[in-house]
């Protein structure tokens, strides 16, 4: 029998074990309690995406909205479907202020406003997972370079706290990180998670997966390799040095070498020019 784990609120202490429950209890507690966060596991989930939008009071509209939830979920459906050969079940659920508040950036009134995608017939490890989120923020704006503003409104949206204005947020998927489930709101804030599309089962991230589920790796992405001398400017340097000690030492002549005064000289003379190492002692 599955066990779901969670807590009742974001502080929760180290120290103190998460609160669990069957799977018919969890969605009961989901149901009828203000505010619960699922624990996610540290191994395999669903597959699941954030975006996090501030929209402008002037341009906050239901029809804005709803652009914003089919941009992501196209980008989503599009590059899983590529990926994979096979169509991704997407749920999704969204958060929205109740009230506008004004911007840290430049003091403007904005509502916040979030969406979160579920996958339910692909799971993946959350690296694996974090690999293809930062793959298709990279795509995407490849993608939209020609930045023609029927591909780039939505980034006009896209919060100030994001990374880089990445798409999808790249935050959620360390280690035991709660999120939250529907009907809760974050700490003081006012703005549950609403289910807009799919059933609560298809929202819960640790479990209740289709049954042809199929479990998806995602590599991380190679990093480009610069060509590199084997040496670094100070060895060939010290190289070049040591030819030219080779070629005076040839010139050296046999009869003053047998004078100690005259070698003790030229000793100290080399280590002065070329330094004191094995290679000068082999030398000299």
């Amino acid at each position: 029998m599955t066990t779901f784990t969670y807590v009742d609120n974001l502080y929760w202490l180290k120290s103190k074990p998460f609160l669990t429950a069957s799977a018919d209890e969890f969605i009961d507690i989901i149901k009828n309690q203000k505010t619960i966060f699922e624990v996610t596991s540290n191994t395999f989930t669903k597959l699941y995406f954030d975006i996090d939008c501030q929209v402008p009071m002037d341009e906050y509209t239901e029809q804005t909205a709803i652009m914003i939830e089919n941009k992501g979920k196209e980008y989503l459906f599009n590059a899983l479907h590529k990926d994979t050969g096979i169509e991704p079940n997407i749920a999704m659920a969204t958060s929205h202020a109740k009230e506008y508040e004004k911007s840290k950036e430049d003091g403007s009134w904005i509502s916040k406003y979030s969406v979160r995608y579920f996958v339910s017939n692909m799971k993946a490890t959350k690296s694996s997972l974090l690999n293809f989120v930062k793959y298709i923020n990279k795509v995407i704006l490849v993608e939209l370079e020609d930045h023609s503003f029927e591909s780039t409104w939505i980034y006009e949206y896209i919060s100030p706290e994001s990374v880089d204005k990445e798409l999808f947020d790249t935050s959620v998927y360390d280690p035991n990180r709660k999120m939250r489930c529907i009907n809760s709101s974050k700490p003081n804030e006012n703005r549950p998670l609403i289910l807009r599309e799919g059933s609560v089962e298809n929202t819960i991230i640790n479990g209740f997966y289709d049954d042809e589920c199929v479990e998806m790796i995602f590599q991380e992405e190679e990093k480009p390799t610069t060509s590199k001398s084997p040496r670094s400017i100070q060895d060939i340097q010290k190289i070049e040095d040591l030819n030219i000690l080779v070629k005076l030492s040839e010139c050296w002549s046999t009869d003053r070498i047998e004078n100690s005064f005259d070698w003790f000289r030229l000793g100290w003379g080399v280590a002065n020019t070329f330094g004191k190492s094995k290679e000068v002692e082999d030398i000299c």
